[in-house]
């Protein structure tokens, strides 16, 4: 996936040769069409809030949200591919990237666990200022008991005690986590599509 060219159109061309090296699919993520006759086949909605400007959520009874050591890895991405229902092949690459994420210093892994039992994840990545959350989700068995908001509110708290003043995200426009981060005080302020590349002939 080649993220940045909403802003930088002019270098759609290095993703689309580098797609092309290695004889597989991207994405390109932009505004508007970033070839002639590029079609997308998913369209996100962008958010942004003051994280001084919102009431954090209160957490669930009975439930730990808390952030995950840098040596603690597997839990996050263990959810994370559970709850998205991710095809094997693609889970197994979420799972080979947590280690990475885990030794970012301005990435941030949370889980929500009742029980002892991770139900819940979510993370939070800091940089100059600006939070950007992501990757949230919620075992299905435990959908509709506020986790997510929760989770939502843990890493915006994060990213306020970071020292940032602006919270971002990026949701399906129409779908629950839409829901929770405008009820949340989130205001939409813009859209991305995701462009897929032709796989090259081999």
């Amino acid at each position: 996936m080649a993220l940045g060219f909403a802003h930088l159109p002019n270098l759609v061309d290095r993703a689309l040769e580098h797609f092309a090296a290695h004889r597989v699919r991207g994405w390109v993520i932009a505004d508007d069409p970033p070839w002639p006759g590029a079609v997308a086949d998913a369209t996100y909605a962008r958010w942004a809030v003051d994280p001084n400007a919102i009431a954090i959520p209160r957490i669930p009874d009975g439930t730990v949200i808390r952030e995950l050591r840098r040596d603690e890895v597997g839990p996050w991405s263990a959810v994370v591919v559970e709850a998205s229902e991710m095809p094997a092949e693609v889970g197994h690459a979420w799972t080979l990237l947590e280690g990475g994420l885990a030794r970012a210093a301005h990435h941030h892994r949370f889980v929500a666990e009742i029980e002892g039992r991770p139900v819940a994840a979510g993370s939070v990545h800091t940089h100059r200022g600006v939070g950007w959350l992501r990757a949230g989700s919620v075992l299905p068995e435990f959908r509709g008991l506020g986790l997510q908001r929760a989770l939502i509110g843990a890493r915006v708290a994060h990213a306020r005690r970071a020292g940032c003043d602006l919270v971002g995200a990026s949701t399906v426009p129409d779908g629950a986590s839409a829901g929770n981060v405008e009820r949340l005080g989130f205001e939409r302020v813009g859209t991305r599509r995701s462009y897929p590349t032709v796989v090259a002939a081999r």
